[in-house]
């Protein structure tokens, strides 16, 4: 079972929550008996597009709005990248419900689930994001 709690102010909350509970059920379709806690925390800006960290019950994914462009203007992401983005976090969501590990160095499994998010975050966006 999961939760999903957005906190930030954010166009179409229902909707992205909606596609937030489509990718669980793709990944875990009935197959996740702990409940889980992910809180989507948005804001204006952030370190990074986005973020994903937690254990396997209780997960922060973190999404900036926007970033400061070369003149120091405040630019806004589009809707695609915030979407792009959250469906990367939510692979590592995943990684993180399931406890993945990668038999290999630090380094190399970081590598590893990078490229396993950048591989379905486009997937995800076009078999979830109506």
């Amino acid at each position: 079972m999961f939760h999903i709690y957005i906190t930030g102010q954010l166009k179409n909350k229902r909707k992205i929550e909606d596609f937030c509970y489509d990718v669980l059920d793709y990944f875990f379709y009935k197959s996740v008996i702990e409940p889980v806690d992910i809180e989507l925390r948005v804001s204006k800006y952030c370190q990074t597009m986005g973020g994903c960290y937690g254990d396997n019950c209780n997960i922060v994914i973190e999404l900036a709005k926007g970033f400061d462009n070369e003149q120091g203007e405040y630019s806004p992401y589009t809707e695609k990248e915030i979407i792009t983005t959250l469906a990367h976090e939510m692979v590592h969501a995943k990684q993180l419900i399931r406890e993945q590990k990668y038999p290999v160095t630090e380094g190399m499994a970081r590598s590893l689930m990078e490229k396993e998010a950048y591989d379905l975050e486009s997937f995800l966006v076009e078999m979830f994001w109506v």
